[in-house]
């Protein structure tokens, strides 16, 4: 395994990895923390991962098993070796999931098998798993993680495409997408750093699942491949609005990879949504514009930019209720202003609705801004709480 770091300008080898590997083996699996200090690594047809650190040099902390299946032949149980299909590691690296997608615990069903397995007391240790339902189904035949590890995905060919919640020490299904099933395809999924927005292909299409008001919404038209390709990989970028997608075509060594690139309408960003239900809330949202909204018993108001805010440089936010009047200001500019009813005053919000109480001061938690200053709109330093 060969390591870079970009280093001014330049890819820098961070030395080599070698371990034994067996330079024949097929459909390798390889994957890395977001801070690059992190490997795991499982060669073709193994069914133990191999996971490394960098600290000056790359050294080989621990090597892993899966669970092998079994079955019974009618009078005793036979051990069935897993090999391991895909692997997915969290962004601080502390969090691995593991599909093996031959997994079986009767002589024919082949239902497939994810594992996840945490860093805890110095210690790779099993974490949690789930068996596929489906016979012939092969759950684990690729799998990702937020960045978090609080998100899960895993497919199979036969299986679906299952999306679960990580727990301590369970896994619970939030979503199951089985559209356009075919039953001799290979079947990807990917999510996006949030866990959050989902793509799941197989060998005649791609989609792209975004989570929207507690269910998954596919959005945009659904991809076709083109040219009998049939893809082998897939993966989002941090916010979903990128994929890239490597396909194989038949048979034969031939492929190609496919970038593609969300319209800017399709995902829509919450960055504050504090309230206490649907009726009454203040929420900020961007995308294709950025919007600020006051719900005050059932009505709605909003105020909003015609452009997308910038991807390169930070921006200046602040919305800003007076006077029976709402103001939306970027970058020290107003935007728009709308006639309000607003809130009484000294109203409290009790829950952030991107996911805490707020009540019995519960910490904020949630996507927010950086904000910079307040002073240039008119706001005295008493009026600013601490954020």
């Amino acid at each position: 395994i060969y390591p870079y770091k970009y280093i001014n300008s330049t890819w820098v080898s961070q030395n080599i990895i070698t371990n034994n590997f067996n330079q024949y083996s097929y459909s390798n699996e390889i994957a890395m923390s977001n801070d690059g200090n992190t490997i795991c690594y499982a060669h073709g047809g193994s069914n133990t991962l191999k996971i490394y650190t960098y600290t000056t040099s790359w050294n080989l902390v621990q090597s892993h098993t899966i669970q092998d299946g079994f079955y019974w032949n009618g009078s005793s149980n036979v051990n069935w070796t897993s090999k391991i299909s895909n692997i997915s590691i969290n962004g601080n690296g502390t969090i691995i999931i593991i599909g093996a997608s031959n997994y079986r615990y009767s002589s024919t069903d082949l239902k497939g098998y994810i594992e996840l397995i945490e860093f805890n007391n110095n210690n790779w240790q099993i974490k949690t798993s789930k068996r596929g339902t489906v016979n012939a189904g092969k759950l684990g035949e690729n799998v990702d993680l937020n960045n978090d590890g609080t998100i899960a995905c895993a497919s199979g060919r036969n299986e679906g495409t299952r999306v679960y919640q990580v727990n301590a020490n369970s896994l619970t299904q939030i979503a199951y997408l089985n559209n356009n099933i075919n039953a001799n395809s290979y079947r990807l999924c990917s999510l996006d750093y949030t866990g959050t927005i989902l793509t799941q292909s197989n060998r005649d299409i791609n989609e792209i699942y975004k989570y929207q008001n507690n269910t998954w919404n596919k959005i945009g038209s659904s991809i076709p491949n083109v040219n009998n390709e049939y893809p082998k990989s897939v993966k989002l970028s941090k916010h979903g609005t990128y994929m890239i997608i490597g396909s194989g075509q038949g048979s034969s060594d031939e492929g190609n990879i496919r970038f593609f690139i969300a319209p800017i309408t399709e995902i829509q960003t919450h960055l504050l949504a504090l309230g206490n239900d649907d009726t009454n809330k203040l929420e900020l949202t961007t995308g294709s514009k950025t919007t600020l909204s006051l719900t005050n018993n059932s009505t709605t108001y909003d105020v909003s930019s015609n452009s997308a805010l910038s991807t390169t440089e930070y921006s200046h936010i602040v919305g800003r209720i007076y006077n029976n009047t709402m103001n939306l200001y970027i970058d020290n500019s107003l935007i728009d202003s709308i006639a309000v009813n607003p809130f009484a005053l000294n109203t409290t919000f009790t829950n952030n609705l991107l996911g805490c109480d707020l009540s019995n001061n519960n910490l904020f938690k949630g996507s927010m801004a950086y904000f910079k200053t307040w002073l240039d709109y008119g706001l005295l330093t008493n009026e600013i709480s601490d954020l």
